[in-house]
């Protein structure tokens, strides 16, 4: 069974935090308010634990995917993505080439499951993240957007 496990930005710190818990509020002008948890051993009672509560940017929430990279890194929706490959530039030549991609959550009538899309100048495809578990994790769409610029080197 994989682990749930959520991480987004601190709105408070800019610090990116990890936790098992999230909970999202409105408050009485319609803001959104979106709270990420962290189960702590309580200090008075060492046999209960507690949830330490951090307001987080909701837009910066991502789900860990049960996957890691090939360094062991847990991969999250939102993360940026760097797979290595090899063509055949001729009969006994090869170059190697990277794809650049993110990781992204989706939902249909047919599957769901996390994707990892890249892209080139004339198309955008969806590759099947099962597979791109040898890829490394280089950064995220919150914190480096100028990555996917290009989308293959």
């Amino acid at each position: 069974m994989r682990e749930i496990l959520f991480r987004g930005k601190r709105i408070d710190t800019g610090e990116w935090i990890e936790g098992s818990a999230i909970n999202t509020q409105y408050d009485v002008r319609g803001d959104k308010h979106t709270y990420i948890g962290i189960f702590v051993i309580s200090e008075r009672y060492p046999l209960m634990k507690t949830i330490e509560w951090y307001e987080v940017i909701p837009e910066t929430v991502g789900q860990y995917t049960g996957l890691t990279n090939r360094s062991g890194k847990e991969i999250f929706e939102g993360d940026i993505v760097k797979e290595e490959y090899e063509v055949f530039v001729s009969a006994r030549a090869k170059e190697k080439r990277a794809k650049i991609g993110y990781v992204e959550y989706e939902s249909n009538s047919l599957c769901c499951g996390y994707y990892a899309y890249f892209w080139n100048d004339k198309e955008k495809w969806r590759g099947n993240f099962a597979i791109h578990c040898g890829c490394e994790v280089i950064g995220n769409i919150h914190d480096n957007p100028e990555l996917l610029k290009g989308g293959e080197e």
